[in-house]
C-alpha cells in the first residue's frame, strides 16, 4: 500500500516533496496537479528545501535584481548516509551536490519565517510603524 510521510511544501515555488514508503520521493508541481519527477531507492527519506542566493552577473535591464534566488530540493537518505542538493527549476532539475553526512541523521528545515522581498531576494523589511 502506499503512504505518503514528510510532505514539505515550498512557500516560495509551486513544488511539493513527497517521500512515500516505497521509497520514492515525488517531486509535485501543486499548480498543474502533476508529478515532474520521481527518484527512487530512498527508503525513509527526508527532505527539505534550501534557496540558494548568486548574484547576477549579466544585467540586461537596470530593473533586474542583483541576486537571483534558486530553490533547491534536500533529500537525506538515511540508509545510505547521504545528503543531496537538487537544483528544482521549471525547465531542468539536476543534482548540485552529493554529501556523504552519515547513517540516521536528522534533516533540519531552516527557510526564513517571512515571505522574501521578490526584488532584493531578502526578508522584506518590517516597517517600524506596523503594530
Amino acid at each position: 500500500s502506499f503512504e505518503g510521510f514528510g510532505l514539505p511544501a515550498s512557500t516560495y515555488c509551486p513544488y511539493a516533496a513527497i517521500a512515500d514508503s516505497l521509497g520514492r520521493v515525488l517531486l509535485v508541481d501543486i499548480r498543474r496537479r502533476i508529478i515532474v519527477k520521481i527518484w527512487k531507492g530512498y527508503r525513509e527519506a527526508q527532505c527539505s528545501w534550501i534557496l540558494n542566493f548568486s548574484r547576477n552577473t549579466k544585467p540586461s535591464d537596470p530593473k533586474t535584481p542583483d541576486l537571483i534566488i534558486h530553490l533547491c530540493l534536500v533529500i537525506y537518505a538515511p540508509r545510505r548516509g547521504l545528503l543531496e542538493i537538487w537544483h528544482i527549476r521549471p525547465v531542468s532539475i539536476y543534482r548540485e551536490a552529493i554529501i556523504n553526512v552519515g547513517l540516521q541523521c536528522r534533516l533540519l528545515s531552516v527557510l526564513p519565517s517571512q515571505p522574501l522581498n521578490p526584488y532584493l531576494g531578502l526578508p522584506s523589511p518590517v516597517s517600524p510603524n506596523a503594530k
